[in-house]
């Protein structure tokens, strides 16, 4: 038969039950979807520095900028 292939842990019902938990807790079973979900996750915290960083340098400059207009003056 084309297209016909046989999985043991799915006939016992392993692949149904990893899928469950992975849903379950939010917790990848396989490699590369725990590699995936580190990696979103240190993507989101650089994101979050970053724009923290940002958030701070816009207003930040404003006052530098209104503090050496005064000493010019």
């Amino acid at each position: 038969m084309r297209g016909f292939t046989f999985s043991w842990k799915r006939a016992v019902g392993i692949s149904g039950l990893k899928s469950k938990l992975a849903h379950t807790t939010g917790i990848p079973t396989t490699r590369m979807g725990l590699e995936r979900k580190i990696g979103a996750g240190i993507l989101n915290t650089i994101g979050g520095i970053l724009s923290f960083v940002f958030g701070l340098i816009i207003k930040i400059i404003p006052a530098i900028i209104k503090g050496i207009i005064k000493i010019l003056r």
